[in-house]
């Protein structure tokens, strides 16, 4: 009994010996997807000059990448919400102030958008090509009214716009 023992012993390891060990291992590396977008309202109400009306801010590590897109429902004029007295509209242009951003080579800002076409989106954070790493920013976003506009605006009326921030994880 001992010697069929030892022969069969014998013969598993002259078989582990002959064909070898094999063993596999497996290589991981996860990264989680982070699409973030964060936006803070800061004020509804405009006087002239240079007022910051929000801020945001994204992250994104997405291997196709993702944009931001800014519009205006008036195309960049407070309209007033009546006309009967004669009001007219009050122009005014959006600029982006970046506070911190690591952007990838891909990433294109436009920090100073063009929304004279009501309701047109237009992109202010884009990628141009794949992205190589990932990218994190934090803008305000400032309403500028001219200082040409100062004596319409101390005209009695109500005046308003709307504008649309979208963040889209493409």
């Amino acid at each position: 009994m001992k010697s069929i023992l030892f022969n069969l012993l014998i013969g598993v390891l002259l078989c582990t010996v002959s064909f070898g060990v094999v063993e596999k291992f497996s290589v991981r590396y996860p990264v989680e997807s982070k699409s973030l977008f964060k936006l803070d309202r800061h004020l509804d109400n405009v006087e002239y000059g240079q007022l910051k009306v929000g801020s945001f801010s994204f992250k994104n590590n997405t291997t196709d990448g993702f944009e931001v897109v800014l519009s205006s429902l008036n195309g960049s004029e407070l309209k007033p919400t009546d006309y009967s007295d004669g009001a007219t509209g009050i122009p005014y242009s959006v600029s982006l102030t970046p506070l911190t951003s690591v952007l990838d080579n891909n990433v294109q800002q436009n920090l100073e958008p063009n929304l004279t076409i009501p309701g047109y989106a237009v992109q202010v954070i884009y990628l141009i090509d794949l992205p190589t790493q990932s990218s994190y920013g934090k803008y305000d976003i400032v309403v500028n009214i001219g200082d040409e506009t100062q004596t319409t605006m101390d005209l009695a009326g109500r005046y308003h716009d709307t504008l649309e921030l979208i963040y889209r994880d493409i």
